[in-house]
């Protein structure tokens, strides 16, 4: 009776249900990670899966952005085709204990290594010798490419040549109109390149960017104001080449969002600007791609293109350059107003605008600007 008294004593119901949890809790990680480890094509995505890669690329340069979780990293590495699960990578860091040595920097992944190891080379801080290349907002793709020539990375027509030899990504084909270049569509941020990468390697670096900044909200938002993928980066390029002070992109894309819904003309100069640079390579040669707005004339104004917004409604056909993300949200989250109208504040000499809702109110703000000059 006492050893039996004594067993009782030591593994109580509450004992024993403690005791279980732990087995079951240690027999689950075990499992966890010979699955994850053992078994990695359960979460490595197939070549089939890999869309946003080159089928015949065996490596590539994955940018980990500072401060980033193992949640998003494994959302964009199944982006780029890596792994077919997000929350399986993220449980693959959590077991390896590596959460915090993450190393914010960019890495070479070759394409067929498991996740374990993928996620090993990641904590590694590289010693890849690269090029910083820093694209600003709402240039154009040729600009662009004077940048790429300007670094050393490449020569500008290289540059331009892989742009129009790659297609656009898989995620913005069904609003992506035949015969329409990828202006637009190469997202405008700092890029870090191996030396010994390709000029196909850094457009596809900007697509895939661009995959990642255009999420699922964005485009939901602009649904619901009737835009498709392709009319928000055309309105936004607009916006990007209009606004200066980033406190009146929503503002500007509410008037431009008034204007499309009456259906009226959205009367914006930058498009002027870019029609003449496609017609004519003369003002190219003398004023660079975007003729100064005091330099354009009455002639200009009424150029015959499809991109003069001051003579045809609506959009133009495609972007006009390549907008950053501020001016993507504004495009499809527009300030709530009545404007119709704005012009440069002259008075003020701060970039700022002047708007106004009827032409009467218009004409008021144009002869206060004509005042001050």
């Amino acid at each position: 009776m006492a050893n039996v008294a004594s067993f009782t004593s030591r593994y109580s119901p509450h004992n024993i249900l403690a005791i279980l949890g732990v087995l079951i809790f240690v027999a689950g990680t075990i499992s966890a990670i010979l699955l994850i480890i053992n078994t990695p094509d359960t979460l490595q995505a197939s070549p089939s899966e890999a869309h946003n890669l080159k089928k015949d690329a065996s490596k590539r340069i994955y940018i980990v952005p500072q401060g980033s979780t193992s949640r998003k990293i494994g959302e964009e590495l199944v982006t780029f085709g890596y792994v077919r699960s997000g929350l399986q990578f993220e449980l693959l860091i959590d077991l390896m204990g590596i959460e915090g040595i993450l190393a914010a920097a960019p890495h070479e992944l070759a394409r067929n290594i498991s996740p374990s190891q993928l996620a090993a080379l990641l904590t590694v801080q590289p010693s890849i010798p690269g090029l910083v290349i820093t694209f600003p907002e709402g240039l154009r793709v040729e600009e662009m490419a004077a940048i790429v020539e300007d670094s050393g990375f490449a020569k500008a027509g290289d540059f331009l040549t892989a742009i129009e030899n790659s297609k656009v990504p898989e995620e913005f084909k069904t609003s992506f109109p035949e015969n329409t270049t990828l202006q637009g569509y190469l997202f405008p941020d700092t890029y870090e390149i191996a030396l010994d990468a390709t000029p196909e390697d850094l457009v596809e670096l900007m697509l895939n960017t661009l995959i990642l900044r255009f999420s699922t909200d964005i485009i939901m938002t602009a649904k619901n104001n009737n835009l498709n993928t392709h009319e928000i980066l055309t309105l936004a390029s607009i916006i990007e080449r209009e606004a200066v002070l980033p406190s009146e992109r929503k503002m500007i894309s509410s008037v431009f969002h008034n204007r499309l819904r009456d259906g009226t003309t959205l009367g914006a100069d930058p498009t002027v600007q870019y029609a003449i640079a496609e017609i004519n390579p003369d003002s190219v040669k003398i004023w660079g791609w975007w003729k100064p707005g005091y330099e354009i004339t009455i002639t200009d104004l009424d150029i015959d293109s499809p991109y003069n917004t001051r003579i045809y409604p609506g959009l133009p056909p495609g972007p006009i350059a390549n907008p950053g993300l501020a001016s993507i949200i504004a495009a499809v989250e527009p300030d709530k107003t009545d404007y119709y109208f704005f012009v440069r504040d002259v008075c003020a000499d701060d970039n700022s605008h002047l708007f106004a809702v009827t032409l009467e109110e218009h004409r008021t703000n144009l002869s206060r600007n004509e005042e001050c000059q």
